[in-house]
């Protein structure tokens, strides 16, 4: 799997939003894979990303971070593959089944950086291709 640079991607999206103001974004970014020689376009939506407030021991309010990343395929503009993160960091008297997150983040409370990292490593676990 080749990845294109932000940059090119960057360029060629401007060179095909400009001439296409009134399309669908889908059907731009077919434009933008097309123009790019790729196979696939990486999509993504960040509706969440809160930081929390307080410290890494005591906190008012969590982190929390929500987010989509879509992959769709240029030749016919279909989705292949969605993963989501939604997650508000709880303490664990709140959900006993986050057992496993309270140890990977060594029992503290994290930034909404490092919720969201965490969450990428987790739904990229699920991506087509990638090991």
């Amino acid at each position: 799997m080749d990845i294109i640079a932000g940059e090119r991607v960057a360029g060629a999206y401007r060179l095909v939003s400009t001439a296409s103001l009134k399309d669908p974004l889908r059907q731009v970014l077919r434009d933008v894979g097309n123009e790019l020689g790729a196979e696939g376009i990486v999509l993504g939506y960040l509706y969440r990303f809160r930081e929390r407030k307080g410290e890494s021991f005591s906190v008012e309010q969590p982190a929390s971070v929500a987010f989509e990343i879509h992959l769709i395929r240029v030749e016919d503009g279909e989705l292949v593959w969605r993963g989501a993160f939604d997650r508000t960091q709880g303490s664990l008297m709140e959900n006993l089944l986050q057992i496993s997150s309270f140890f990977r983040e060594k029992g503290r409370w994290v930034t909404a950086e490092e919720l969201a990292a965490g969450g990428l490593k987790e739904v990229l676990k699920t991506f087509p291709g990638l090991p």
